[in-house]
């Protein structure tokens, strides 16, 4: 079950980061400037992204979640095949529109079947091997994009079955978006976990009865600043994230004189090596903290990789070089990885087995609101607006990268003492 729902959430993630890599054609045939690519790379996303989650994991917790997860992923790679049939900006904007309505179908209930399926001893790992579908996926997205740009580049048009004739940049969208439908399939026949506590758990005081009568708006109360601080301490975090991955192809491209095929196999192998070992280190690690007694585990293992991704993400867009660049980008990626599935495992500790596809969409819509939405756009707008100048991506990447880690350490840190108390209370 967890394999599929990484490799769906792999899926998610290369029909949404592959967009990054295309924009300096897209640019070209649409006639667009680095604020318009910006908001095209986070805005539709960040509002109906977050937006449809609520719903979804509203029927997610009353209806097959498998079900959910398989129309989900056919959705999303049908109108990312789409995208590759556009002619304009509008109608680019409303299919990724659409992609970010189908991917924010696999999270919410991904997440439940899990919470359902591990017990807490081995959650945060479990939901780390899910995260690391992000990296995975944005990774492949870099790799795929610049083969196939190589590929198809020499050519001003490429003849596709069934759709005719497309530009290389539409005729990658068309590829990309094909494999969702398999997996879409396949997904179809995932296990149902039952909707309980997770195993081992009996007599703790996390029942299936006892969830069923929490109503989500009484939990939202209790657990307000924990889930408001976790909330935007990983808001921030993908704010970085986000903002990094939406540009770095162009950073490579911009500053070094990097050909699309070099900063595609550079910034992708690291994403989805480095950034998959970072993933799997952290729910590992994370969950070998809270044998020992370490009831925050998923909060230290958080503030460390934001103060370690905080200090390289400054560094690596300043570096005079592009090797230069490229090395310390490695060290970018490890920690880049952390925040993800170990936040999802707090969250799910503290959440009663029948809301958690419901939280997990609360807690999506805000991180997306901010993370998704202001990453791409701010490092667009600082390099259009502040620094007035193309080349000067790097020190954008820079600032972003400096303000984000500063509020994300701070936002968690502020949670540490009341979330051992919600566990304790959760718990026992």
């Amino acid at each position: 079950m967890v394999a599929i729902l990484t490799i769906a959430n792999a899926s998610a993630f290369v029909d949404r980061f592959v967009l990054a890599f295309l924009v300096t054609p897209i640019k070209a045939d649409l006639g667009l400037s680095d604020e318009q690519v910006g908001a095209l790379l986070g805005l539709p996303f960040a509002l109906f992204f977050a937006v449809a989650a609520i719903p979804i994991g509203w029927v997610a917790d009353r209806r097959s979640r498998r079900l959910v997860v398989s129309l989900s992923v056919a959705a999303w790679s049908a109108f990312t095949m789409g995208c590759g049939l556009v002619r304009t900006y509008a109608s680019l904007f409303a299919m990724r529109i659409g992609v970010a309505i189908g991917e924010a179908g696999l999270t919410p209930p991904a997440l439940s079947m899990m919470g359902d399926a591990f017990p807490p001893a081995r959650l945060a790992t479990a939901m780390s091997v899910f995260s690391l579908g992000i990296f995975l996926g944005a990774g492949l997205a870099n790799i795929v994009g610049g083969w196939v740009v190589s590929l198809v580049g020499g050519r001003a048009e490429w003849v596709l079955p069934v759709v005719g004739a497309v530009k290389p940049w539409q005729a990658i969208f068309v590829v990309v978006g094909l494999p969702g439908l398999v997996i879409a399939t396949i997904a179809w026949f995932l296990p149902e976990p039952p909707r309980r506590a997770a195993a081992g758990d009996a007599g703790q005081g996390v029942t299936s009865v006892g969830a069923s009568r929490v109503t989500l708006l009484a939990f939202l109360r209790e657990h307000w600043f924990v889930l408001s601080a976790f909330s935007l301490a990983v808001s921030f975090f993908a704010t970085v994230n986000n903002g990094i991955a939406g540009w770095l192809p162009t950073f490579f491209q911009r500053v070094h004189g990097w050909t699309p095929q070099q900063a595609g196999l550079v910034a992708g192998s690291f994403t989805a090596t480095i950034g998959v070992a970072g993933a799997i280190f952290a729910g590992r690690w994370a969950d070998r903290l809270r044998a020992r007694g370490h009831g925050d585990a998923d909060l230290i293992v958080f503030l460390v990789g934001s103060v370690a991704m905080g200090l390289t993400g400054v560094l690596f867009p300043l570096m005079p070089t592009g090797t230069g660049s490229a090395v310390v980008l490695a060290f970018v990626n490890f920690p880049a990885a952390f925040p993800f599935g170990i936040t999802f495992a707090a969250t799910a500790l503290v959440t009663p087995p029948h809301l958690r596809a419901q939280v997990a969409a609360l807690f999506l819509l805000i991180t997306n609101l901010v993370g998704l939405a202001l990453g791409p756009w701010v490092v667009g707008l600082l390099t259009d607006r502040v620094f007035h100048d193309e080349r000067a991506i790097g020190h954008s990447l820079a600032w972003l990268a400096g303000a984000g880690h500063l509020l994300a350490s701070g936002c968690m840190w502020a949670a540490r003492r009341r979330f051992r108390a919600a566990i304790q209370l959760s718990w026992n």
